[in-house]
């Protein structure tokens, strides 16, 4: 069983420590609040996304253009940790733990999509691509490729019908018995 005066000394240590990760944090933001205010950058929140470390190795540092790049391009997580250089887990222990950052990835995809949607539309509006105008129309106005069933066809138009397909049909025929 653990004394009591060893107990006292990990309160202490664990105090001392929430101590500096506090003054840390303060610092931080501090120093952030006055590097923007030379810039003129807006500061609008009140703490950075400050790792709490208790020993092991030092924080990532992750490359958030790089970053918002490749989630505009629809990256996914994995790869989004290859290019950066970190695990997997780092980019969802970073999402989960700064939601700063998670929103930055979600608006990134965001704005990627408003690009992809962006140009399909000038394709589909300009009439040069008949296949983007297509799905345009297919998925934005509601258009399929089925025509809609209005019933039982007239006998005199099914009647015709049958006459131009024979037609077709005794014209086919014939083509192919004066070539072979």
């Amino acid at each position: 069983m653990a004394s009591m005066k060893s107990l006292e000394g990990l309160n202490m240590v664990m105090a001392k420590k929430s101590l500096k990760n506090e003054y840390a944090k303060s610092v931080t933001a501090k120093k952030i609040r006055e590097e923007r205010a030379e810039t003129g950058e807006e500061f609008n929140y009140e703490l950075p996304y400050v790792p709490v470390v208790y020993g092991g190795r030092p924080p990532k540092e992750i490359n958030i253009e790089l970053v918002k790049q490749l989630c505009a391009i629809h990256a996914t997580d994995a790869e989004v940790a290859a290019c950066c250089g970190v695990s997997l887990e780092t980019i969802a222990r970073r999402k989960r733990d700064d939601p700063t950052f998670a929103n930055m990835m979600n608006d990134a995809r965001m704005t990627g999509k408003a690009s992809v949607r962006r140009t399909l539309y000038m394709q589909a509006a300009s009439g040069q691509n008949p296949a983007f105008t297509m799905f345009w129309a297919k998925n934005h106005l509601g258009m399929a490729d089925k025509p809609e069933d209005t019933g039982p066809i007239p006998q005199d138009q099914a009647r015709r019908i049958k006459e131009a397909l024979d037609a077709i049909d005794n014209a086919v025929t014939e083509d192919n018995s004066q070539e072979g």
